[in-house]
């Protein structure tokens, strides 16, 4: 769930503010009081066409997306650690508003996801909810009916010259309509145990969700804004827009 939530994110913000080299990319005027309704349209365009990956851009392949790693620590009672990660139905993502303010440098987005999926290999360990769980193996995460509303600021600084922006606070809150788990392997392979668990989690996806959305939305927000940081350090901030 965690994991999903964070990418597409990206794929939204990068490609908003960073239209401007591929030639298949609409440039929008940040002058025009329709802004969001471009930057919507541009959004429809470009990412069925990062399905694959942009090279150019350095951007990996979005169906699936491949993360190395990543740590959450969900509550002071609950570690998670996902290693070669996938995650499923990105490319599906759907902006549905957007609102930006370039006087004082901010832009809020929200975007829809019929479905995501989250596989990897886990390592976990402490107490969610009210039980103790601990394992390491494979993982399943699904959300159905996801959405994501995130703000991103920005300030512009000068290089040789030439304005560029740089990412400042960013802000990410999301909700599910349904989530889904599966974790193999837990409690050193006893099923009974690991059944009994992964039915408590299904049972209380909502109360789950509640427990560790804060911390899933803090390590989706660092991963965007260096995300962002790299591809607005390419491009002048002037050419993003016409």
């Amino acid at each position: 769930m965690f994991v999903s939530s964070f990418f597409l994110l990206l794929i939204s913000t990068i490609v908003i503010h960073a239209a401007q080299l591929p030639n298949f990319i609409k440039k929008c005027d940040k002058n025009d009081p329709n802004f969001g309704e471009c930057g919507i349209a541009v959004s429809r365009v470009v990412i069925p066409r990062l399905v694959t990956g942009y090279k150019e851009l350095g951007f990996p392949p979005i169906s699936p997306f491949h993360v190395d790693e990543i740590g959450i620590e969900a509550t002071e009672s609950l570690k998670l650690k996902l290693t070669d990660v996938d995650i499923y139905g990105l490319e599906k993502g759907n902006i549905t508003d957007m609102k930006c303010d370039f006087k004082i440098g901010s832009c809020s987005t929200s975007i829809y996801f019929p479905q995501l999926e989250v596989k990897g290999t886990y390592d976990i360990d402490g107490q969610v909810l009210i039980l103790p769980i601990k394992g390491h193996g494979g993982a399943s995460i699904k959300i159905d009916d996801a959405v994501f509303d995130f703000t991103l600021a920005w300030s512009l600084y000068k290089k040789d010259g030439v304005e560029y922006a740089t990412p400042g606070e960013f802000v990410l809150h999301y909700n599910t309509n349904r989530s889904f788990y599966h974790f193999d392997n837990l409690f050193n392979g006893d099923k009974a145990l690991g059944d009994q668990m992964n039915n408590f989690l299904n049972e209380n996806w909502q109360d789950l969700s509640k427990e560790v959305e804060p911390a899933v939305s803090r390590t989706i927000s660092v991963i965007l804004k260096t995300m962002f940081s790299r591809l607005s350090d390419q491009i002048p901030y002037n050419d993003l827009f016409l």
